[in-house]
């Protein structure tokens, strides 16, 4: 077993040693900066679209407070929805 385990950690520690010495000689290939309208936006696996559709359907404006679609509409209608039999 102690031998088993000296080599696995020479093999760890030299896998190590070859990435970080590669990440300092190798350049990574990064591209320019993405701007807001090149993203996509993020999609809920189908299991959750529902609770992402109620979330973007919702806004509720409360005096100068417009940012309450998230709670609303992620906690408080779901919540109402799951007690509802």
């Amino acid at each position: 077993m102690p031998d088993l385990t000296r080599r696995t950690l020479i093999a760890i520690l030299g896998t190590i040693a070859v990435v970080s010495i590669m990440s300092v000689f190798i350049a990574s290939p990064l591209e320019e900066r993405p701007t807001p309208g090149d993203a996509e936006p993020a999609k809920a696996p189908w299991t959750f679209l529902w609770l992402q559709e109620i979330v973007t359907d919702t806004t509720i404006r409360m005096g100068v407070h417009l940012e309450r679609r998230r709670f609303v509409g992620g906690v408080i209608l779901p919540g109402l929805l799951g007690r509802v039999e």
